[in-house]
């Protein structure tokens, strides 16, 4: 654009004698319309400029060292228009992750305990950022007995990585983790599999028929999931987001002494989590995972304003969901409260920038070797058959 304005000064300038012959107001008219046509000229050029510039590319990786792959099957030396992904493309890439993810995590981890996935969550939120800082601070009086959890946790890891091209945060999937038991649990007990409800509020008492063995049976999971809507799993429930930078070291001492723990003084444990970001009467469902030895129920039962709520919470428990929706929707808002150490989620931390033929530039989950044709209702009637993704070579896609 520039160089245009400067080249129509230059034409203007050259035809400077001429115009002095004419009259004052024809030549202000030519002049005018002259300088006009020229800006114009200039406008254009310059979009088309900017138009046709590479645009900076989306910050997503493939963990593999190059930044883009391609799905599906191209000429040599095609050449790819300049990157672009949707936030919308990016936003359904992570939820379609998730969704692979929670059943992998169900799958993995069958035999940890609610109490023990829930504590670790709270733990380690509970220091400042929901970081995976907890699996180094196991020496320290708030982690005490949450070895094993950790150490289940650590064995899920390793068989989601073998899968995945960008490996799994341990901030992200403690908390994600935590929803995931806690529905696995919760189904059990609607089930009657676990002691917690009258016979008569149990999946089959309720009037559903005979339960047929099977928590995963999708007639029981519709069932459940209209008493246990915000334990959902899928994008009805209470969300649990991704995208928390992990911790590579302990917390500080400051930090660790945020927790009061064993304290009787209910105002020390609504201080705690208002100063995590967190509606302090969110303790209340969360108290009974705080701790181990019941200091923290015991502090909030002797709260007159406080254990209301806790006796409401106690009469609610006898019927499938009323308790557990309060206690999810503490936890997932506690999980958000400070979700990493930026306290900010990185919506781009699992996508890799894939160019989709027929499709074109996309996010998709960072899964090994899957048909993203299957895994993305997206490229439903734009992609027949299998669609698999690589990372181009050196001679192009």
């Amino acid at each position: 654009p520039a160089a245009m304005l400067a080249s129509a000064r230059s034409i203007h300038a050259s035809s400077a004698p001429a115009q002095r012959a004419e009259r004052p107001a024809a030549r202000r008219a030519r002049c005018s319309a002259a300088a006009n046509a020229d800006r114009r000229s200039a406008l254009l050029a310059g979009a088309a400029l900017l138009a046709a510039a590479p645009r900076p590319a989306a910050a997503y990786v493939n963990g593999a060292g190059e930044d883009y792959v391609v799905c599906g099957d191209f000429l040599k030396g095609y050449e790819l228009p300049p990157r672009a992904i949707s936030k919308q493309s990016a936003d359904y890439s992570n939820r379609t992750f998730v969704r692979w993810l929670v059943g992998r995590i169900d799958k993995y981890m069958p035999d940890a305990k609610l109490e023990d996935a829930m504590r670790l969550s709270l733990m380690d939120v509970g220091t400042g950022a929901a970081d995976g800082s907890i699996r180094l601070e196991l020496d320290r009086p708030y982690a005490t007995g949450l070895e094993s959890i950790v150490a289940q946790y650590e064995e899920c890891k390793k068989k989601l990585d073998a899968d995945l091209t960008i490996p799994m945060g341990y901030g992200d999937l403690y908390a994600l983790g935590g929803k995931v038991i806690a529905n696995r649990e919760w189904r059990k007990q609607f089930a009657g599999i676990e002691p917690h409800f009258d016979q008569k509020n149990t999946f089959t008492g309720l009037g559903n028929g005979p339960f047929g063995g099977d928590i995963d049976d999708p007639d029981f999971v519709a069932a459940f999931t209209k008493l246990y809507a915000v334990a959902s799993l899928t994008s009805t429930g209470s969300p649990v987001l991704l995208g928390r930078k992990d911790a590579t070291e302990a917390c500080s001492e400051a930090d660790a002494a945020r927790i009061p723990l064993g304290s009787d003084d209910a105002e020390e444990y609504k201080k705690w989590f208002q100063s995590l970001g967190i509606k302090f009467l969110a303790i209340v469902p969360l108290a009974k995972y705080v701790d181990t030895d019941g200091a923290c129920v015991a502090a909030i039962r002797a709260n007159d304003q406080l254990n209301g709520f806790w006796e409401r919470n106690e009469k609610d428990s006898a019927f499938p969901g009323l308790e557990e929706k309060r206690q999810m929707s503490a936890y997932t808002d506690s999980m958000a409260s400070r979700a990493g150490q930026t306290g900010k989620l990185d919506n781009t931390k699992y996508g890799v920038a894939a160019f989709v033929k027929n499709l074109g530039w996309s996010a998709i989950p960072p899964i090994k070797d899957v048909d993203i044709n299957a895994l993305n209702p997206m490229t439903a009637g734009k992609f027949e058959g299998e669609l698999y993704c690589h990372v181009p070579g050196p001679d192009g896609i």
